[in-house]
């Protein structure tokens, strides 16, 4: 008989298993037929036994299950064991009995693209040819040298990189050097960077190990867990040990709240650069609840709400809206993290809901700040509901910071929105004014770049600026 399981559809072969009274029958997968995944195509069992007790109904009581698979890429061997519980009747109280109540779809053959692993290509292997016979004094020389003559972070860690894959031992002596100091403080944050982006067992283990390390100091663990997060090659173990280190986000002890805060943040953003790993994303989602739940004061909700942002997931914005309406300014203005790095087709309806009724003027600066970033990041212009709430707020000349988030969002729509490049236009004597009194020149700048560039700057305040 085929049936299906979360691997794919299989053929088996069903028995009794021992004394039939005891209702129990043995399975024995022969073969798979269809794999879900295609990269599973070339496995085949080579060691299958499922003892299933039968139970009430068409529900089995007991299932203990092991299977083994190999492949071209080698081999799998997986244990389940289910058990059925009795329950108090409770559970389902109200709920309909009727089968056309319920939407039924079978979700086995569902599969989701998983995140793809950065190739190694021939000329990543050039380079590491090009490294290979280096001694490690040579390229740790190297790798300080081009650091010290500050030659830019982007061109001081590539090098370092391809020796890291070239010679993946080097891996341990590099953390080594860290932990001796034969390292300044400035050559540390490109090398684990380099760790980061080599793509060997060993780069990941030692990283696992400096986060690990209850020894070392709270802020090279912080710097160990942010640079796996990117790595294609973490699993759910990362993501809980991070949350489990998030769970003291309200400790006495300083050391212990500064390391929750930071893996708070990484939780988050290892969820949100593994958005099809939904093993890790509910790990991230259970540990940003726990700390909504437990926080005490509104620094402690800080990181929380960061960590909503690093997730960039729209599913997470229910967890934000009560907190829009919170009655301390402080908690209000935490919230606003929570958007900066989501879409902004998403978040446009709570954000438009939330400035209809937001005055305070912290909480305005910070919500401004992070909807700019927000699209210029997503490149995209400002909702026209959202641009009605900008013209609003910018009319009533807020402080300068926030005066200029308000003019980069506005300008984003200047080309398309009469009402934004009116906004804009009458904004110009009101800067002009206060840079003439010599207290403010970046707004007026940001103003100038922006209408200029559309070809909205009126010509009577001159084309280049020279009437400042």
């Amino acid at each position: 008989a085929e049936r299906m399981d979360a691997l794919g559809a299989f053929t088996a072969t069903f028995e009794p298993a021992g004394d039939p009274s005891a209702r129990q029958v043995l399975r024995r997968v022969t073969r798979y037929d269809r794999f879900w995944q295609p990269a599973e195509l070339a496995a085949a069992p080579v060691a299958s036994h499922a003892v299933i007790e039968l139970g009430q109904g068409p529900f089995f009581a007991d299932l203990e299950s092991t299977l083994e698979l190999r492949g071209d890429g080698g081999f799998t061997r997986t244990r389940v064991s289910a058990r059925a519980l009795a329950s108090s009747g409770s559970v389902m109280r109200g709920a309909a009995r009727e089968l056309d109540a319920y939407v039924w779809e079978n979700l086995l053959p569902r599969s989701f693209e998983r995140r793809a692993r950065r190739p190694i290509t021939l000329a990543d292997r050039r380079r590491q040819d090009a490294v290979r016979q280096h001694t490690y004094p040579q390229t740790l020389a190297s790798y300080l040298g081009r650091v010290e003559r500050d030659v830019g972070f982007q061109d001081t860690w590539p090098p370092l990189t391809d020796y890291l894959e070239a010679r993946p031992e080097a891996a341990a002596r590099l953390v080594r050097s860290m932990r001796e100091g034969e390292l300044p403080t400035n050559a540390t944050a490109g090398a684990y960077v380099a760790l980061s982006r080599a793509r060997t067992p060993e780069a990941l283990g030692v990283l696992r190990e400096v986060m690990h390390d209850e020894a070392a100091p709270s802020f090279e663990r912080t710097r160990a867990m942010f640079a796996l997060i990117d790595r294609d090659d973490v699993d759910v173990s990362d993501a809980q040990y991070m949350a489990s280190k998030a769970a003291a986000i309200t400790s006495d002890e300083p050391s212990e709240r500064i390391l929750a805060r930071e893996a708070m943040l990484a939780v988050g953003a290892i969820a949100g650069q593994h958005p099809s790993d939904d093993a890790i994303g509910g790990v991230a989602e259970s540990a940003i609840m726990d700390g909504l739940a437990t926080a005490e004061e509104p620094l402690d909700l800080r990181p929380v709400f960061g960590a909503i942002g690093n997730m960039r997931s729209p599913r997470t914005l229910s967890l934000v809206v009560g907190f829009t309406e919170s009655p301390e300014p402080e908690v209000r203005q935490y919230t606003s993290r929570a958007l900066r790095r989501m879409d902004p087709l998403d978040t446009t309806p709570l954000v438009v809901e939330w400035l209809g009724r937001e005055r305070h003027p912290r909480v305005l600066r910070s919500l401004y700040r992070v909807l700019d970033r927000a699209h210029l990041d997503a490149g995209v212009a400002p909702s026209d509901a959202l641009v009605e709430r900008a013209v609003r707020d910018l009319r009533t000349q807020p402080d300068r910071i926030t005066r200029v988030a308000l003019i980069r969002l506005l300008g984003r729509a200047a080309d398309r929105s009469p009402e934004a490049r009116a906004a804009l236009v009458a904004q110009i004597p009101v800067e002009t004014e206060w840079f003439r009194r010599g207290r403010d020149q970046s707004a007026y700048d940001i103003l100038h770049r922006v209408l200029q560039r559309g070809g909205h700057w009126p010509s009577s305040h001159g084309g280049d600026g020279a009437d400042r």
